[in-house]
């Protein structure tokens, strides 16, 4: 996580429960160790 996401989760664009799933998801899925929260909104990822 960077600070994008915690802006993101604070600003109300996703709930950090969702967040932090996609990101475990795409971790587990893909094997990239970093995912942006951009992407994941924005439904790239």
């Amino acid at each position: 996580m960077d600070g994008a996401d915690l802006m993101a989760v604070l600003e109300g664009q996703i709930d950090l429960n969702d967040l932090l799933r996609r990101k475990k998801a795409i971790a587990a899925q893909r094997g990239e160790v970093f995912a942006p929260v951009s992407k994941i909104i924005l439904g790239e990822m």
